[in-house]
C-alpha cells in the first residue's frame, strides 16, 4: 500500500477544496500530514503550498489510525488509543502529527510510549497554525502545489492548526503512522539551537505542562520584574524577554500563550518575519 505524506498551509485548507481534491485522489492509499509554517521542497520554500511525497515499500507494511485531541487534557488518552490500536510484535516506528494549538505533546509521547515499548521509535512533530505563533517547518521530496492566497471564513480567527487522516481533514485531532516489518530499520534524529543561560531557578509548582512558580514565587511576577516598564505594555510586550534568564524566557512564553492574541495585529506584525521576508534579506546579504 502507498503511504502519501501532506503538508500545507492554511491556505490550501481554506481555498477550493485543494485538501479534498487531493483526498478524492489519494483514496485507497493511506494519506496523513499536518499544516505547516513553511513548506520545504526542490523548488525551495513556500508559505501557500502543499507537499505531497509518496511512498511505497518493498519490504514491510504501514497501518494508520488517529484519535480525537480535542484540548491538552486529552492528550495522554489519545496516545494511549494510538499506542492501543498500532501497537504489534514486528512495530518499528510511530510518525506522529498532531494538533498544535492546545496540546501537553510529552504526555501524548510518554502514553505512546509506554503503550508500544521502548524498542519501537517515535517521531513526528506537531501542527503549525500557520507560523503566527508557533511555526512549523515540513519537509516535502515530492511535487509542490502553489496555493492562491483565501479569505477567511466567518468565525475562523486564522489561528488554528490541522491534521489529515485520509478523508477526515481535523483541528482537533491526532494522526499516528506504524511501520512494521523484521525488514525495516528506522531512525530520526533532531538538532535545536537553545543554549542554557542565566540563573539557575527551581520549579516549585506546576500543573501538567503549566508552569506556576519558580523558587516559590510566581512565575508570571517574575517576567513582570525582569521586564520593567516593559511590563505596562503587556500584552504587546509578552515576546520580549530579559537576556540570560531562561526561566523568565520560558514564563514570557506561557504569559503570551495564555493571552486571546488577536490575529490581524499578529498578521500585521509578522509580515517581515515571514519566509518570503528573510529569503529577501539572506539574498542581499550574500
Amino acid at each position: 500500500m502507498w503511504l502519501v505524506l501532506a503538508f500545507f498551509s492554511l491556505a490550501a485548507v481554506r481555498h477550493g477544496g485543494v485538501i479534498e481534491r487531493l483526498q478524492r485522489a489519494c483514496a485507497g492509499t493511506q494519506l496523513v500530514g499536518c499544516s505547516t509554517g513553511g513548506e520545504i521542497g526542490g523548488f525551495g520554500v513556500s508559505q501557500r503550498g502543499l507537499v505531497v511525497t509518496a511512498l511505497r515499500f518493498e519490504r514491510g507494511r504501514i497501518d494508520c489510525a488517529s484519535w480525537a485531541l480535542a484540548h491538552a487534557a486529552d492528550s495522554k488518552a489519545a496516545g494511549r488509543a494510538l499506542a492501543a490500536q498500532l501497537a504489534a510484535p514486528d512495530l518499528r516506528s510511530l510518525i506522529v502529527f498532531a494538533q498544535g494549538m492546545d496540546i501537553d505533546a510529552s504526555a501524548l509521547i510518554e502514553a505512546l510510549a509506554d503503550g508500544v515499548g521502548p524498542q519501537v521509535t517515535i517521531s513526528g512533530g506537531l501542527a503549525s497554525e500557520g507560523g503566527f505563533l508557533v511555526g512549523g517547518i515540513a519537509l516535502g521530496l515530492g511535487a509542490h502545489v502553489a496555493v492562491p492566497a483565501a479569505p477567511l471564513p466567518d468565525g475562523d480567527d486564522g489561528i488554528s492548526s490541522w491534521t489529515v487522516h485520509n478523508a477526515c481533514l481535523d483541528d482537533r485531532r491526532a494522526v499516528a503512522i506504524g511501520v512494521y516489518g523484521d525488514g525495516i530499520r528506522v531512525t530520526s534524529g533532531m538538532s535545536g539551537g537553545a543554549q542554557t543561560f542565566g540563573p539557575v531557578r527551581r520549579v516549585t509548582r506546576v500543573e501538567g505542562h503549566l508552569l506556576h512558580e519558580l523558587d516559590g514565587e510566581p512565575a508570571l511576577e517574575i517576567y513582570r520584574r525582569y521586564l520593567g516598564p516593559y511590563a505596562a505594555d503587556l500584552p504587546d510586550s509578552g515576546l520580549l524577554a530579559p537576556p540570560d534568564d531562561a526561566p523568565a524566557l520560558a514564563a514570557a512564553l506561557l504569559a503570551a500563550l495564555r493571552r486571546p492574541w488577536e490575529a490581524a495585529r499578529i498578521r500585521a506584525r509578522a509580515g517581515c518575519f515571514s519566509f518570503s521576508a528573510f529569503r529577501q534579506r539572506l539574498a542581499q546579504a550574500y
